[in-house]
């Protein structure tokens, strides 16, 4: 388990992981994401009660996680995958 922040430009927030769920939470400003590098495939995706539209592929070392439309986070909010 582990906790870090990540700082943008456009915002800032945390990155978490706790057991098998990794959560990215935008504090301040925006995030934006258009994909996501992982070691294996997640089971859920979710922004709150939404489930973004993704495509995985194999990759060199693990999964990339493609979001279907460049995906958002706007502050107080959280992408978990677990």
């Amino acid at each position: 388990d582990f906790r870090a922040p990540w700082v943008t430009a456009s915002g800032f927030g945390s990155i978490s992981r706790k057991g098998q769920t990794l959560s990215i939470h935008c504090a301040y400003g925006k995030l934006e994401v258009k994909s996501l590098k992982l070691r294996s495939g997640p089971q859920s995706i979710r922004i709150g009660a939404k489930t973004p539209a993704t495509r995985t592929t194999k990759a060199a070392g693990g999964i990339l996680l493609e979001f279907s439309s460049p995906l958002s986070l706007a502050a107080g909010q959280t992408l978990s995958m677990s």
